[in-house]
């Protein structure tokens, strides 16, 4: 916990830091658990945040508070992200703002820029670049492409995994798509 060169600017408290450079420049951030090289690096004036894993929550100027990042590099590119909880390796990677996003699993949400309200559970599910909102996809590579889509459901392996921009749709079943990559308002389930 080294900080603000200047002694006065560093008034963070109660944070625990373990390992090479954890928490390294936590100036006014209180209540923060950092575990694991490098993790919550650049944390600055996030507050509550808690961090285990190589790399997680280490993106410059972290002031995002409340965030859980589990996972090598989860997290990595918030910066005034909150609420997050981000388990798995690269879980979350590319999340930079929002909040309120669950992405558990190995590469869940890795590309996702910002967006809110996201629930990713299995590994590659919503791994598409962009900024999504209200989207559920549960089971590995559900909604794996989503780009820019909202208040999608998406459920089983590979469900909805070719929609990109659709909103409002409800994918149910393995691999199961809708009629395009940017339909609206559809219900597909099968097997």
């Amino acid at each position: 916990l080294t900080g603000s060169s200047t002694p006065g600017d560093n008034t963070g408290n109660r944070n625990i830091a373990i390992g090479c450079d954890a928490g390294l420049d936590l100036t006014t951030g209180s209540c923060n658990v950092l575990m694991g090289a490098r993790a919550g690096y650049n944390l600055t004036t996030g507050s509550d945040n808690i961090a285990l894993g190589r790399l997680s929550l280490s993106a410059a100027a972290v002031t995002g508070s409340y965030n859980i990042a589990f996972g090598f590099e989860s997290g990595c590119a918030i910066t005034s992200g909150a609420t997050q909880i981000l388990i798995g390796k690269y879980a979350g990677k590319g999340t930079q703002t929002g909040q309120d996003n669950v992405y558990m699993g190995r590469y869940s949400g890795c590309a996702t820029s910002t967006g809110s309200y996201n629930v990713a559970i299995g590994a590659n599910t919503m791994i598409g670049s962009g900024i999504k909102t209200g989207n559920t996809a549960l089971g590995r590579f559900a909604g794996c492409a989503i780009t820019a889509a909202q208040y999608n459901t998406f459920l089983g392996y590979g469900a909805g995994h070719h929609t990109t921009t659709g909103c409002y749709n409800i994918a149910i079943g393995c691999a199961v798509c809708l009629s395009a990559n940017n339909a609206n308002t559809e219900l597909a389930i099968g097997c």
